[in-house]
C-alpha cells in the first residue's frame, strides 16, 4: 500500500506525463517558466509534449521532468511533512567529522541519540529527550554553537540531507517542491544557498542538536519501553520543522 508521500508524487507524475505545457493547469505552467528558460517555450510548447518520471527510493529527486531534452531533477514534499533525510548514524557522523566537527560536539551528538549514557546504544536505560537536556543542557548549548558556527558548513549539510543524499555520484535534486498536483513552492538549491548565506542566522530558539534549520533526531530511541528496531535506533533523522513557512518565506524573498 503506497503511504502518502509515495501517492502525491504519482499523482503528480500522473498529471505531468506526456502533456503539452499548453493543457497545463496555470500553476503547473507558472512552476515550468521557473523550471525552463523562455526560448524553450517559445519553440517547444506547443509541439513537445512533456516526461514525467518517478526515481528510485533511495535518491533524493523524486521525479524527473524532461521537456525540450533538458531534464529537472525535483524532490517532493507534502502534507505536514518536516523529516527531510534519514541516514545511519555512523556514516552522517563521518560526513561530519570530514567537514571538521570535533569529537566532543560528535559524542554529545551520540550521547542525545541513544539517550543511555554510552555512545554505542549498549546501556540498559533509555532517558527521553526532556531528561537528556537537563542532564547534557551545557554540552547540547556547545555543540549548538559549533554546528552553527559557518554559513558555509550548514550549506553542505543542507546539500547532503535535502538535495544530494549520501551517494554523491547519483544525481542530486536541483529543486525542492512542497505541495501537490493543484498548489505547490518550488524552491531552487541556489535559492536555498543564497537564503543561508543572507539570513540573520539565529535558530538558537532549538533546543534540539541542530545544524542551522535542521534537528538531529534518532528515528528510534525508545525511552523508557522495549525496542521495536535496532536498525530505526541506529538511524539519525534530520527534521526541518518550520519547513513548508520557511520555503514560502524563500521565494518571496530570494531570487531563483
Amino acid at each position: 500500500m503506497q503511504n502518502f508521500g509515495s501517492r502525491n508524487e504519482t499523482e503528480i507524475q500522473f498529471h505531468l506525463n506526456n502533456k503539452r505545457f499548453s493543457l497545463l493547469s496555470n500553476h503547473w505552467k507558472s512552476v515550468f517558466k521557473i523550471l525552463y528558460s523562455t526560448e524553450t517555450f517559445t519553440f517547444l510548447n506547443k509541439i513537445r509534449r512533456i516526461k514525467c518520471e518517478k526515481t528510485q527510493d533511495y535518491i533524493k529527486p523524486d521525479i524527473i521532468i524532461s521537456f525540450g531534452g533538458e531534464k529537472r531533477y525535483i524532490s517532493i514534499k507534502s502534507g505536514k511533512a518536516t523529516n527531510v533525510h534519514t541516514e545511519k548514524i555512523e556514516t552522517f557522523l563521518k560526513f561530519l567529522q570530514e567537514l571538521g566537527v570535533t569529537r566532543k560536539t560528535i559524542n554529545t551528538i551520540l550521547l542525545c541519540h541513544y539517550g543511555d549514557g554510552t555512545l554505542d546504544g549498549t546501556g540498559k536505560i533509555r532517558l527521553d529527550w526532556y531528561e537528556l537536556y537537563q542532564k547534557y543542557k551545557d554540552r547540547i548549548l556547545e555543540a549548538n554553537d559549533e554546528l552553527n558556527d559557518s554559513t558555509d558548513f550548514v550549506k553542505k549539510v543542507i546539500k547532503r540531507t535535502v538535495f544530494q543524499g549520501v551517494d554523491e555520484k547519483s544525481h542530486m535534486a536541483e529543486y525542492l517542491y512542497f505541495g501537490d498536483q493543484e498548489y505547490g513552492t518550488i524552491v531552487s538549491f541556489n535559492q536555498m544557498n543564497k537564503y543561508i548565506d543572507r539570513k540573520p542566522h539565529n535558530w538558537d530558539f532549538y533546543e534540539n542538536i541542530h545544524i542551522g534549520p535542521i534537528v538531529l533526531r534518532p528515528h528510534g530511541r525508545y525511552a523508557h519501553k522495549q525496542i521495536v528496531s535496532e536498525k530505526r535506533r541506529n538511524e539519525i533523522q534530520c527534521n526541518w520543522p518550520n519547513l513548508h513557512a520557511d520555503l514560502d518565506y524563500i521565494v518571496k524573498r530570494y531570487g531563483y
